[in-house]
């Protein structure tokens, strides 16, 4: 019963956790600070994922991470109007990498569960590196992140519940950078609405200031 709840709950929030940032993209049409990279490794994750789901018969692995590359696949399409070069570019790479990797595996099993472990745990590494960077991450979603970190919480208790330790290791890895790439985002949007209701009140105050000075002259 647990594994089923875990799988299914696993599934839920790998489908949902791309949602808030196709929403954002979709809405505001900015992009800034996310990390198309991290997406493109996204992308190929899933794919990477689904994959070796398929090889040891984890369906609850398959059909989350179908969703993982569809969803990545999204957000890449939503950061195409304003940064076609690089999304074309890590889209192709992740796509020819894939097809390598699943090439290479047929030959070796245990390479497709290195690959899959290696890019589950680094693959917030790009977008960690953009929040630190980058001086305006309007663009980045904090319910996405927060969602991914939930998302790599119930994928660790799910492996741990059936004996998967390649199931169970990203989650422990990846769920700190989720957080701080939350935080980050959460710390410039306050610092952002603080600022627009600062020149908000600025500009009420100069209007006002603007009547008086009428009215004195009147």
């Amino acid at each position: 019963m647990l594994i089923f709840l875990f799988g299914a709950l696993s599934v839920a929030l790998q489908c949902l956790r791309s949602v808030p940032q196709v929403v954002d993209l979709l809405r505001s049409k900015n992009s800034a600070g996310v990390s198309v990279a991290t997406w493109a490794v996204g992308l190929f994750s899933g794919l990477v994922w689904l994959s070796w789901g398929l090889a040891n018969h984890l369906w609850a692995q398959v059909l989350g991470n179908a969703l993982v590359a569809l969803g990545s696949g999204v957000v890449l399409a939503g950061c195409w109007p304003s940064k076609r070069a690089a999304v074309l570019r890590a889209t192709v790479l992740a796509l020819i990498g894939f097809v390598l990797v699943l090439l290479l595996g047929l030959l070796a099993a245990w390479l497709l569960s290195a690959v899959a472990l290696a890019v589950a745990m680094l693959g917030t590494l790009p977008q960690v590196i953009e929040v630190l960077r980058d001086s305006d991450l309007g663009g980045v979603s904090v319910w996405s992140w927060l969602l991914s970190g939930a998302n790599a919480v119930t994928w660790t208790v799910y492996g741990a519940l059936v004996g998967s330790w390649v199931t169970m290791a990203p989650g422990v890895v990846v769920l700190p950078s989720c957080l701080f790439i939350a935080w980050k985002a959460h710390r410039f949007l306050q610092g952002a609405r603080a600022a627009h209701t600062q020149a908000g009140d600025g500009q009420a105050r100069d209007s006002e200031a603007a009547g008086l000075g009428l009215e004195v002259r009147a």
